[in-house]
């Protein structure tokens, strides 16, 4: 049983890089991929944490520039010769607490508040996120957990939402191969497009580079997953499955678990993500 998807506290998971290992550990895990919100900072201490006791691979998450959904790609796979990627995340997270800025005012008008930033920092391990934001929201009594929070005030179309930019997809390739990694496709279902209409997408983005699919992942069902990794099959891209997990915050997301936990991820993927040419 493997994860090819994870995150600590250094972007929006709950735990430290250190301990996400130990419970995979714990768990019988045999491979791990930490791959966190736009930062790197997590994975030296994950890789030594792990060191005789499982797999670690090093990975991201991007997030990319598309008109509708969410398109988020993992970096898979990357050597310690990150620096180029380094140089454009820090960017990214610049841009991204501007964005925060913006989320930091919209709820302090909402609710009529004079918050500081530092309110927010303090709830975060690293990179600040919207699920700091639902911390600080259940902190203060205005929401009873962090689903409430996203589902009334911090999702897409509610008043405290604020979009972030993204990546062009191109770019985004070139710096995760310039770090030796893969370009992996994650949870396609959330870029809201039919199985034709994703087949017609996936065709064009293996030209510009696309490596892989993330065909199991937790909010799929067995049967969509059956179809993603078919899809893969089609384009001849590397299948990968991940919980996307994040801690207790997503009781539905269990490592090492897919497809609403009624998947275990197997170890066989990562021979696929090692030896993909």
């Amino acid at each position: 049983m493997i994860d090819l998807h994870t995150h600590s506290n250094a972007s929006d998971g709950e735990l430290s890089p250190s301990g996400l290992i130990a419970k995979a550990a714990k768990l019988g895990l045999t491979a791990v991929a930490l791959t966190d919100h736009d930062t790197l900072a997590g994975l030296d201490e994950a890789a030594l944490a792990a060191a005789g006791k499982l797999t670690f691979i090093r990975g991201v998450e991007l997030q990319i520039e598309w008109p509708r959904g969410d398109f988020h790609l993992l970096g898979l796979n990357l050597t310690t010769n990150t620096g180029k990627l380094e140089e454009r995340l820090t960017l990214q997270r610049r841009q991204r607490e501007e964005r925060n800025l913006i989320i930091l005012d919209k709820i302090n008008r909402h609710f009529k508040l004079s918050l500081n930033y530092s309110e927010v920092t303090g709830l975060a391990g690293g990179v600040v996120g919207r699920l700091h934001f639902a911390y600080l929201l259940v902190k203060l009594g205005k929401v009873k957990n962090v689903k409430v929070a996203f589902d009334k005030y911090l999702a897409i179309g509610r008043p405290c939402y604020e979009g972030k930019d993204g990546l062009p997809f191109a770019e985004a390739v070139s710096l995760i191969k310039e770090a030796g990694g893969k370009a992996i496709l994650a949870h396609p279902m959330s870029l809201y497009l039919s199985l034709s209409k994703l087949a017609e997408v996936v065709a064009t983005l293996k030209q510009q580079g696309l490596d892989g699919l993330e065909a199991y992942h937790s909010q799929v069902t067995v049967g969509k997953a059956g179809q993603l990794k078919t899809l893969a099959e089609q384009f001849n891209l590397i299948i990968t499955g991940g919980s996307d997990y994040h801690g207790n915050i997503r009781k539905d997301r269990q490592l090492g678990y897919t497809c609403g936990q009624k998947l275990t991820i197997a170890d066989e993927l990562l021979g696929q993500l090692i030896n993909y040419h």
